[in-house]
C-alpha cells in the first residue's frame, strides 16, 4: 500500500492498494466504519475489472453469497460490454448507451453504476478516450483527419466535430498533433 499526502484540504486520504491488500483493506474500513470511495484506475495485465469485483464482494461482509453472485454476474457483464464496445473495436460504429442497456436487459442506471465502479470512469469517458487514442494511432501511421473521422464513425460531414473532439482530449488539433508526431520520430 502507498499512502499519498492529504490534498490541501486536509480531507482526502488517496490510498493506492495492490490486489492483494485489497480485501484486507477494505474489511478494516467497513469494521472500523470509516467512509471510503473505490476508485478503479483501469485494468492491468495483472488484473481484470472481474478480479477487483470479486475482491471487493470478499470484503463486504454484509453481502450475502446471493448478492455477491450478482455483483460478479453484473461485473462480467459490463466486461463483456466493454470488450464489445471500446477494447475490441475499431470504432466504425458508434456505440449509444441506451442500445447497449436494452441489448443487454440492464437498467442504465444500474449499468452507469457498475461500468464507473470496474472501470473508474463513466462509459461514455472511457469510451471517447479510448476512441481518440486509436484516432491518434492512425494519424501517427500517417492517416489523414478526414479519414480518419469517417473511420472511426463521424462520417463524412462530421470532420469538424471529430478535430474539435481531438483538440478537447488533446490539447491539440489532429493536423498539430500529427506533425508533432513525426517530428519526433
Amino acid at each position: 500500500m502507498n499512502a499519498i499526502p492529504p490534498n490541501l484540504t486536509g480531507e482526502t486520504l488517496i490510498i493506492e492498494i495492490d490486489k492483494a491488500n485489497v480485501a484486507e483493506c477494505m474489511e478494516f474500513l467497513i469494521k472500523a466504519h470509516i467512509p471510503f470511495k473505490v476508485e478503479y484506475k483501469g485494468t492491468s495485465a495483472t488484473e481484470s475489472p472481474l478480479e477487483i469485483a470479486s475482491l471487493m464482494s470478499d470484503a463486504d461482509p454484509a453481502l450475502t453469497p446471493r448478492k455477491k453472485e450478482k455483483r460478479l454476474k453484473e461485473a462480467q457483464l459490463v466486461e463483456n460490454i466493454y470488450r464489445q464496445y471500446i477494447s475490441d473495436t475499431d470504432f466504425s460504429t458508434s456505440a449509444n448507451i441506451k442500445d447497449i442497456v436494452k441489448e443487454y436487459s440492464i437498467s442504465l442506471l444500474n449499468f452507469q453504476q457498475i461500468f464507473k465502479t470496474v472501470y473508474g470512469k463513466s462509459f461514455y469517458q472511457l469510451y471517447i478516450d479510448k476512441k481518440m487514442d486509436y484516432a491518434a494511432d492512425l494519424l501517427r501511421k500517417g492517416h489523414k483527419a478526414k479519414e480518419i473521422a469517417k473511420m472511426i464513425g463521424y462520417g463524412d460531414k462530421s470532420s469538424i466535430k471529430f478535430n474539435k473532439m481531438f483538440q478537447k482530449h488533446f490539447g491539440l488539433t489532429p493536423k498539430k498533433f500529427q506533425m508533432e508526431a513525426r517530428a519526433a520520430s
